[in-house]
């Protein structure tokens, strides 16, 4: 038996199951990363858990675009990830409203864009 042979084989073979063990590491990974954006995305878990969040108030100044509401509340730590909210935004079609707002850090994404996107109403008398 040549064992130059069989040592190349053996090098080969290792070579392949590392390789093969490392893209299967990458592709958990990356489903993992994934799946986990995907239901910041589509859930409407607030930053605390109900009974521990806090009140806040923020301002959201006049003309303010979907990226500076997410910096907002973000720095706020209203919610968890900019970029799940900036697309959440997108999804309800937000449109919000400047003004002083106060935000509990239970409330979801969804609950704060209706909160952030309502107009003030004013009474009118008849």
């Amino acid at each position: 038996m040549d064992l130059k042979k069989t040592s190349k084989f053996v090098l080969g073979l290792s070579m392949k199951i590392v390789f093969w063990i490392i893209c299967a590491g990458v592709f958990i990974f990356i489903c993992t990363k994934g799946y986990s954006f995907g239901y910041q995305i589509f859930s409407n878990e607030g930053v605390d858990k109900a009974g521990t969040g806090i009140e806040l108030t923020v301002t959201i100044p006049a003309g303010a675009d979907n990226d500076e509401v997410a910096d907002i509340l973000l720095d706020s730590e209203l919610i968890k990830s900019k970029y799940a909210f900036l697309i959440q935004a997108k999804l309800y079609e937000a449109d919000f409203k400047a003004g002083e707002y106060v935000i509990s850090s239970e409330q979801g994404p969804e609950d704060i864009i209706k909160i952030l996107s309502q107009a003030e109403e004013t009474e009118t008398g008849s």
